[in-house]
């Protein structure tokens, strides 16, 4: 779903062209009963740099801007990564021009 909504608002192309780029995408279970995210929702998930596990979870607590600007604030609570509190599900799914990790809520 979160693919889907990058192309339906035209920040696929803008994401393909990134370089170095993270993104945090919630599955698609996430938004069961939500609809589709918006444009400005989908900004508040991707980090224009690189950001890979372990790195992720080094320090207690790491800040990361986003697109959006907001600030993804990931934790480590015992072996679970957090983002924004939601746990991490998926991590450093390799795409073309960076990584993805996905999250387990909307967050």
């Amino acid at each position: 779903m979160f693919l889907s909504a990058l192309e339906d608002t035209g920040l696929l192309d803008t994401v393909n062209r990134t370089r170095k780029i993270t993104i945090f995408a919630p599955q698609d279970s996430a938004f069961d009963g939500r609809g589709a995210p918006d444009e400005e929702e989908l900004n508040r998930y991707i980090h224009e740099e690189l950001a890979f596990t372990p790195e992720l979870g080094a320090r207690s607590e790491s800040c990361y801007d986003s697109k959006g600007s907001t600030t993804l604030v990931v934790t480590q609570k015992g072996k679970d990564i957090l983002v924004n509190g939601a746990k991490v599900v998926k991590s450093n799914i390799i795409a073309k021009n960076g990584v993805i990790h996905y999250i387990e809520k909307v967050s």
